[in-house]
């Protein structure tokens, strides 16, 4: 230990005081942003904490009408899904009593989808689920799906339109899908329109098939249903899913002049809100 500081006392004072301010330097490096209190070089400010961002609610609206949403204070963003209702299926109806009549499916639902901030928001906003159309009724057209929406013209998924009656005379047309529309950058995507029935006045005695509704982002366009022979054979209920369409109706045969079947009911439409929270 003498030798050492014998050795630097030797040493010239400019030196010496060069030897010394490295030596200061290495030990007040800043590490991580701490740093030695006597360093001529001040510390960087600490970064800023991380936003801190949690799912706070899960929103699912599918039962239909109209309701108004209220943004939390806190939130940053919401995810919205808009989902428009299927509309339903087309009747049947025969004078002839010996043709095969199959009527049209009902168009599925348009489907909408943005991340929406709490000022494009605003303080509310208006939310309509629709609710699935009608199937048609003695030898009528199938009625249309409800339009869901989101704030107006912000986010909208139309409803899928009605399928076409069919009759002795000819066969119904599928209803087309509902459109989708938006004011804001968004996901569209539209409704998947109805088969399209057919007439056959001189059928043999085999299966037919009833054509199903158009198909949606919640749920594919259902299978066919078999059409017996000498069967009257209605669209039945709606479809499981969210804006399917209606199923189309059908007579095959039936023998009986006048005979006629209902129209599937088209399924509802939805509105997902997911909040996002500081």
């Amino acid at each position: 230990m003498n030798k050492k500081r014998d050795i630097q006392n030797k040493m010239p004072r400019a030196k010496r005081s060069r030897s010394r301010s490295r030596s200061r330097e290495r030990r007040c490096r800043p590490r991580r942003h701490s740093c030695c209190r006597d360093s001529p070089v001040p510390c960087p400010p600490p970064p800023p904490p991380p936003q801190t961002v949690r799912l706070l609610n899960y929103i699912v609206l599918t039962t239909p009408g109209t309701t108004t949403y209220t943004p939390p204070a806190n939130l940053l963003y919401a995810q919205v899904i808009v989902q428009g209702a299927g509309g339903g299926g087309g009747s049947v109806s025969s004078t002839a009593g010996t043709d095969v009549v199959i009527s049209g499916g009902g168009g599925g639902g348009g489907y909408a989808q943005a991340i929406l901030s709490k000022s494009q928001i605003g303080a509310s906003a208006a939310v309509i689920v629709g609710a699935g159309g009608d199937g048609g009724t003695a030898g009528g057209n199938g009625s249309n799906g409800v339009d869901s929406s989101f704030g107006g013209a912000l986010l909208s998924g139309g409803g899928g339109t009605g399928g076409g009656a069919s009759t002795s005379f000819s066969g119904g047309v599928g209803g087309l899908g509902g459109t989708a529309s938006t004011s804001v950058v968004a996901l569209l995507i539209n409704g998947r329109p109805g088969g399209n029935g057919f007439r056959d006045a001189t059928p043999p005695n085999q299966y037919f098939y009833l054509f199903p509704g158009g198909g949606s982002v919640f749920g594919p366009t259902p299978i066919s249903k078999a059409l017996a022979p000498h069967a009257n054979t209605p669209g039945g209920a709606a479809p499981v899913g969210y804006g399917i369409g209606g199923f189309s109706a059908g007579l095959n045969n039936t023998g009986f002049s006048g005979d006629s079947a209902d129209g599937g009911a088209g399924s509802g439409g939805l509105v997902t809100i997911i909040e996002y929270l500081s």
